[in-house]
């Protein structure tokens, strides 16, 4: 009798999932865990570097923080070759424990796509041949973030700015204890459109703001420096200006045809300004409290597309009487002084009053729907 031989082939179960389920589950998974289940077999490594090719940024400083070995430096380089679309890198975060990873992206990392890196935090010293390396290896950054590096100097900043003269476009030094206004200037005369300069103690005394003809500055942030008197002329293109808690600022002049935005919260011994802008829609003044009645009432005057005014705390008058068609949203709260109100505002969303304040006459023209925060039955309002 012959005896049936029968043959058996092993089928592993990873093998059958489809492809598309593997890309729900390994959507899950942290940046280590991705890589280590590319490393199972071809068809799960096709998929991993599927997904990959859709990743934009990485985080390293969380890469570092979920690895339990110590990563080596052919380790981070290849693991970075494989994003070939990465337009992101943040260091911020990298643990002690690794290889210094600013050091090896700034040699040898390469690539035409990426342009944005955040080194933020970096206490080491930093090499001018390094950057010059990362310059030529990338050569379209448009976005550093170099905030709270302590070594960081007007020098270095000034050979950034050389170094990717035609594409850098936004540059955050904040908290770097060495820069000064020295910085601030020649950021903006070589057509940075976003300057975010926080928190630096060494920008301070008065300042300046030069035209320049390179571009628009879309955003500058100068909160919680110790400038003391800040002039921005007619002729400088700027959007967004940002000066929140300069404790020292007493005197401000701007007369910026292109400002958006300014925002002077917490500017405590601010009490000289003179502000006029002819596309200016958001002012804030809360906790200005040295500023003069006149200051706020001339931007309520010259400034005809304002939509959103915060006073809070700042107006210091008895008597407040405007026409303001653009006005969306007023705060008054924290004016204690407050007695004689009238506005005319058709585009009226919402206004607020202290409940501290006397307001014997408040008489108010606005649209169905408005909101008055801190209403009382002598209120006038006229809706249309």
């Amino acid at each position: 009798m012959a005896a049936s031989l029968s043959t058996s082939k092993t089928v592993h179960l990873h093998t059958l999932l489809h492809p598309d389920c593997l890309q729900l589950i390994f959507q899950k998974l942290d940046l280590l865990s991705l890589l280590t289940a590319g490393s199972v077999c071809r068809e799960w490594h096709r998929v991993v570097i599927q997904l990959m090719q859709n990743v934009k940024a990485i985080d390293l400083g969380q890469v570092s923080k979920q690895s339990r070995w110590r990563l080596q430096e052919y380790q981070i380089l290849s693991m970075l070759s494989m994003f070939c679309n990465l337009e992101s890198i943040t260091l911020k975060g990298w643990s002690d424990h690794h290889v210094d990873i600013a050091k090896i992206v700034l040699q040898k990392y390469k690539s035409e796509k990426l342009n944005r890196i955040d080194l933020r935090g970096r206490d080491g010293e930093f090499d001018i041949n390094d950057i010059r390396a990362f310059a030529k290896n990338c050569p379209n950054l448009q976005h550093i973030n170099i905030s709270s590096c302590s070594t960081i100097t007007d020098v270095m900043i000034e050979q950034l700015m050389s170094l990717w003269k035609q594409s850098l476009c936004s540059v955050d030094v904040s908290n770097c204890k060495k820069v000064t206004s020295k910085s601030i200037r020649m950021m903006v005369l070589r057509g940075i459109s976003t300057i975010i300069a926080s928190s630096c103690p060494k920008i301070c005394g008065p300042m300046v703001v030069p035209s320049s003809n390179n571009c628009k500055i879309e955003l500058l942030k100068l909160n919680s420096t110790n400038l003391t008197a800040l002039h921005i002329a007619g002729d400088v293109l700027i959007q967004s200006l940002y000066l929140t808690d300069c404790k020292y600022l007493e005197n401000l002049i701007i007369d910026a045809k292109t400002l958006v935005t300014l925002n002077m919260t917490g500017c405590k011994r601010l009490a000289d300004a003179i502000i006029t802008g002819e596309e200016l829609t958001e002012v804030n003044f809360f906790g200005c409290y040295r500023i003069s009645t006149e200051v706020i009432e001339n931007v309520c005057v010259n400034c005809k597309k304002l939509r959103i005014l915060n006073c809070n705390g700042a107006y210091s008058g008895t008597s407040f009487h405007v026409n303001m068609p653009s006005l969306e949203t007023c705060d008054f709260v924290g004016c204690n002084s407050l007695d004689a109100f009238s506005m005319e505002a058709p585009n009226l969303k919402s206004v607020s009053f202290s409940n501290k304040a006397p307001l014997s006459q408040v008489h108010i023209k606005m649209p169905y729907g408005a909101q008055v925060k801190g209403m009382r039955p002598n209120f006038v309002c006229t809706y249309h």
